[in-house]
């Protein structure tokens, strides 16, 4: 074989698709599933070792801790927090309360990692930015115009300013990070 193994972190609905889409492509020689629940990645492998078979695919797939991401040529971002989401505005920015510790830590895991590593968590944005700060990795948002225009509007709400006097993109992504980095500490006085 000669192509590439991608990692994949979280084995929920938007891991499995697109570990499904990655086993029959000849390209990708390994998939590695990693996730909060190990049983869940390890449920994710057993399904597409079966899919592997049946479309004749010769994709290996794993499940390995994050540590073990290290081996993969890029990584795909999709855990979700487990919170319920109430919010009828800014859907996506609810997330970021309970998705930024998450990303934080998967920041710091594995380290050194300095391959490619795309984010589909929302809100995208702000979490591919703090990842890549976290990691020092290359870090992708996918639908991230759209959450830049989300949270400039909320920067611009937090701050009592039209969007149009919101940060711009520099000063954006650096309140962004603040918002996230805030947002991924443990409450003061917590149980």
């Amino acid at each position: 074989m000669t192509g590439h193994t991608v990692g994949i972190v979280g084995a929920g609905a938007i891991g499995q698709t697109i570990a499904a889409l990655l086993v029959g492509e000849p390209w990708c020689d390994r998939l590695l599933i990693t996730s909060r629940m190990a049983e869940s990645a390890a449920g994710l492998v057993a399904d597409l070792g079966d899919m592997a078979h049946v479309v004749h695919a010769d994709t290996r797939v794993q499940a390995v801790t994050a540590a073990e991401l290290d081996q993969a040529d890029a990584v795909v971002m999709c855990p979700r927090a487990t919170f319920t989401n109430t919010a009828t505005r800014n859907v996506r920015m609810a997330g970021l309360a309970a998705n930024a510790p998450l990303i934080a830590e998967l920041g710091c895991t594995p380290a050194g990692y300095t391959r490619p590593v795309v984010m589909v968590t929302n809100p995208v944005d702000v979490l591919a930015l703090l990842f890549g700060t976290i990691s020092g990795a290359p870090t992708y948002g996918i639908g991230s115009a759209t959450d830049t225009a989300r949270y400039r509007a909320v920067l611009a709400a937090h701050h009592r300013v039209p969007v149009d006097r919101a940060p711009r993109r520099a000063r954006a992504d650096r309140a962004a990070v603040g918002l996230a980095r805030r947002s991924a500490r443990p409450a003061r006085g917590g149980a």
